[in-house]
């Protein structure tokens, strides 16, 4: 539910509740006089006021009969703020979508506490804060749920999982773009939703066959989003905002718990990358016609800035084969250095194979009899790193080579 329509639920609730008070004023009139000359505020005490409980049973409401103080309903525990609802005379649909709303409310100031990592984070900083994440997350979905249900007798709906989904999705945007002014992430949201649509009818218009003159408007169009962008923000927001879209582009696909970077250096290699590519690049049909000389501009720049030693640790994080035996090793709790191992066992068995492949003074006998020695040698390495589970679920897993070298 957003804002509009909590705060249109807010005045709807505050309309019934004033108007089950003037009906129980109205009602005690009936049983109570009060002298037109006493001025006392006339209020049923509790020994005198129904009193309905909770599940719980230690929730009450008080009825007030000529007087309402919005305080003495609202509650942060949705069970007791039901309960007092009720006590007040207020719709049962109207409950039902305040603690919804509230519900709502509560999952939005869950997920704005942002990641408890730091952006920039990598190793074992980031693997282990998105663990703690997850539970803690997850936890106190279960207790909003738990809650709802016992408030309204009600599961939170699919309409109500959606709003939830949106705002998730609102939090994690607001983490992706940086830190910048509120009225400014409304202005840069809106002008992102309008370029991308912008570019969608570039496809819709070319039946998803783009010709050069559609590749041209896009590029266009993602020239003009950089311009209005970089006219929007401060140098820093932007900086910060074009290094942000190209690490959740992903591209390349780099598994940073995997390392030990600090997070300035995860930055540096973003922004080194962001020099050569649009912010929110994926917005645009022409994303992908990125020529491949950048791509090896950008390599050559990050090889210089972490130098050769660091460059080998960033390459085999971008490497699928090391991303899946790192993932296996994660699943299954092995060592940490596990996944390191396997893929160094992987390197170096694929360098005495093309070796050995290369060499043209054995006969095709005397090879294939190497390559099989080389072979059961990796296979055993193999075994004493992962074990025999992990290493099965390897051979599933794109480690064909390791029962048939033929396909290093």
């Amino acid at each position: 539910m957003n804002s509009r329509a909590a705060f249109a639920v807010s005045v709807c609730a505050n309309l019934a509740l004033a108007s089950a008070i003037v009906e129980l004023a109205t009602k005690s009139k009936l049983t109570h006089r009060v002298s037109p000359s006493d001025d006392t505020v006339s209020v049923i005490t509790p020994a005198q006021s129904p009193v309905m409980a909770s599940s719980a049973g230690n929730a009450t409401a008080i009825f007030a009969a000529n007087q309402f103080d919005w305080s003495q309903i609202e509650s942060d525990d949705f069970e007791t703020l039901a309960v007092r609802l009720r006590g007040a005379g207020c719709p049962e649909r109207t409950i039902r979508d305040l603690v919804m709303s509230r519900a709502a409310r509560a999952h939005q100031r869950l997920n704005h506490e942002g990641p408890h990592a730091p952006f920039w984070a990598a190793g074992l900083q980031k693997q282990r804060a998105e663990e703690a994440q997850d539970r803690s997350r997850e936890a106190a979905r279960a207790k909003i749920r738990v809650a709802v249900k016992r408030a309204v007798g009600l599961d939170l709906s699919e309409s109500d999982s959606k709003e939830m989904e949106d705002l998730d999705n609102q939090a994690l945007t607001r983490f992706i773009l940086g830190p910048m002014p509120e009225r400014k992430f409304e202005k840069l949201t809106a002008m992102m939703q309008r370029y991308k649509g912008l570019d969608e009818e570039i496809s819709e218009r070319s039946g998803g066959v783009l010709l050069d003159e559609d590749i041209a408007r896009s590029q266009q169009l993602r020239a003009q989003f950089t311009r209005e962008a970089a006219a929007l923000l401060t140098p820093q927001e932007y900086e910060e905002f074009s290094g942000r879209c190209v690490m959740i582009d992903g591209k390349p696909d780099v598994k940073w718990e995997a390392t030990d970077f600090t997070p300035a250096e995860v930055r540096q290699i973003a922004l080194i990358r962001a020099r050569f590519e649009t912010p929110a690049a994926d917005m645009f049909q022409s994303w992908h016609q990125r020529e491949g000389q950048d791509n090896e501009a950008i390599r050559v720049a990050i090889r210089a800035y972490l130098g050769e030693g660091r460059a080998v640790e960033f390459d085999r994080a971008t490497d699928s084969d090391f991303q899946r035996l790192w993932d296996l090793g994660k699943e299954q709790r092995l060592a940490g250095d596990a996944a390191t191992k396997a893929y160094e066992i992987r390197q170096l068995t694929a360098q005495e194979a093309g070796q050995l492949r290369e060499e043209t003074s054995l006969t095709a006998e005397q090879s294939q009899q190497q390559l099989q020695q080389i072979q059961a040698a990796s296979q055993e390495e193999l075994l004493q790193v992962l074990g025999a589970t992990a290493l099965q679920q390897y051979l599933q897993r794109g480690g064909e080579w390791v029962t048939n070298i033929s396909k290093l």
